[in-house]
């Protein structure tokens, strides 16, 4: 693929609609992106089968394409690529971003291809339903400036943010480099539901905005990564020493990896449906299937980054136990099949002493139990001489279709409709 800077394009037919893009794909192929010219933005054209080429807009036949206009601040501040550069395959390119990762971060190979791939994903988000979150553990201030430095030179379109807020200009669909510790449980929740494909939030002037995209995070001591959602991954910065990456060497990177970067983008674009998961029987195979989307055919790089992942299943299957709704719904799927009822009461010891019997200390009463009951859809109702969670086959039905949601594994129960159904 090669550039043309100076393509001379004709003047703009009258009539056409006038849209404003920070890049898009385009019926029939063509892709459009945008890149840095000096003190503005040009448009980067590329078709199947054409040479690419730069200029300042586009015309297609109902419709004139022009780059978004930014504030200074944010040309000043996001790396937009100068163009596209030739990479020899998506392996090489691969084997050296981790290479500088390995040589900037102090990482292991292992960890150093699980943060590559990442930030491969970062140019081809739109592989993912909702992009991984890349949380980091083990940080120091100047540990995590430096990591934060090399993903500038590393993602598409880097935004290094000390506050996450929906005031940022999510409409060039950056990578936010988040080192806002301060955010609450419902903070936690907004982003967490905001992080898909196609959901939108209200904005200024009636606008509505995506919020969705890449986003590197750091964790405090103690914190999961599931705080983000499962589909999170975890890297652990080790404590060795690393030179702190000053401009020169960051300018260096950037120049040497944007440009490529970018083509590997078009060329992804242009073949995304080539780019199939290409890890066999993954541990978690939901991120592993978003992840690998990014790299056809690569079954090396998965083999790398299979301990990372494995380890990030188990931490999900963990987390999943002690949950204490799924709890409950183990707590009384036996119950079910061999009682009519059951006190809230007793429900509570049961669940507690499941949890106990995998390291939570928490012990819940009746009271909070009801109340989780009934917000699983089971509802207690009085016998007269109080609350019981009666076991008819509306309730056994609705257990069993939360097993089924939750993802136990419960034995079936022979003459059991329900089991049998579910079977």
């Amino acid at each position: 693929m090669s550039v043309s800077p100076g393509a001379k394009v004709q003047t703009p037919a009258a009539g056409l609609r006038v849209r404003q893009t920070f890049g898009e794909s385009l019926p029939g192929g063509t892709v459009l992106e945008i890149v840095a010219a000096d003190r503005r933005l040009d448009l980067l054209i590329s078709s199947p089968g054409k040479a690419a080429f730069t200029a300042p807009y586009y015309e297609s036949s109902t419709t004139l394409y022009r780059p978004g206009s930014l504030d200074d601040s944010v040309l000043d501040t996001v790396t937009f690529p100068r163009g596209i550069q030739p990479y020899s395959s998506v392996r090489e390119l691969f084997d050296n971003v981790c290479t500088i990762c390995c040589e900037c971060l102090s990482l292991p190979m292992n960890d150093a291809a699980l943060l590559t791939i990442w930030i491969f994903s970062t140019w081809v988000a739109e592989a993912m339903i909702s992009p991984p979150v890349l949380c980091v553990n083990g940080t120091t201030l100047s540990q995590a400036g430096n990591f934060f430095r090399l993903m500038q030179g590393l993602c598409r379109r880097a935004l290094w943010t000390a506050e996450l807020t929906r005031n940022l200009p999510f409409i060039i669909r950056p990578t936010l480099l988040v080192s806002d510790l301060n955010l609450t449980d419902r903070d936690l929740a907004f982003w967490r539901s905001a992080n898909f494909s196609g959901a939108v939030a209200a904005g200024p002037y009636g606008r509505i905005s995506r919020l969705g995209g890449c986003k590197v995070v750091i964790l405090a001591p103690g914190q999961s990564p599931s705080m983000w959602g499962e589909a999170a991954i975890r890297l652990v910065l080790p404590p060795a020493a690393v030179p702190e990456l000053n401009d020169a060497v960051l300018d260096e990177i950037k120049t040497d990896f944007q440009g490529k970067l970018l083509a590997y983008r078009i060329d992804w674009l242009h073949n995304r449906n080539n780019f199939a998961g290409a890890c066999e029987s993954p541990a978690n195979r939901g991120l592993a299937h978003c992840l690998f989307a990014c790299i056809p055919g690569e079954n090396e790089i998965a083999q790398m980054i299979k301990p990372q992942l494995e380890a990030r299943a188990q931490e999900i299957r963990d987390e999943r136990s002690r949950d204490p709704l799924r709890v409950i719904v183990e707590s009384v799927w036996m119950p079910s099949h061999e009682v009519a009822a059951m006190s809230p009461t007793e429900v509570a010891r049961r669940v507690n002493g499941i949890l106990r019997s995998r390291g939570i200390a928490d012990e819940y009463n009746a009271w909070e139990i009801g109340r989780r009951l009934n917000h699983l859809g089971l509802k207690t109702r009085s016998n007269g001489k109080g609350k019981v969670l009666k076991f008819n086959d509306e309730t056994r039905g609705r257990i069993h279709k939360l097993a089924r949601e939750f993802e136990l594994a419960l034995p079936p129960v022979p003459g059991c409709s329900h089991c049998a159904e579910s079977k």
